[in-house]
């Protein structure tokens, strides 16, 4: 979240966020895991979700 605001859910697939290679700053939702978190380098590409207001 931008502004840093502390969330309440989590859904972090089984050994992460792990932090593999030491800059994974990033999260991503995976489908070969049922949409569970993961964590990443920002520079990956990705696809983005967002909610729009009513």
């Amino acid at each position: 979240m931008h502004d840093e605001a502390n969330v309440s859910y989590y859904n972090w697939a089984s050994g992460e966020p792990n932090n593999y290679g030491g800059d994974e700053r990033c999260v991503t939702a995976d489908t070969f895991s049922q949409l569970a978190w993961n964590d990443l380098l920002c520079t990956k590409t990705s696809f983005i979700v967002c909610e729009l207001p009513n």
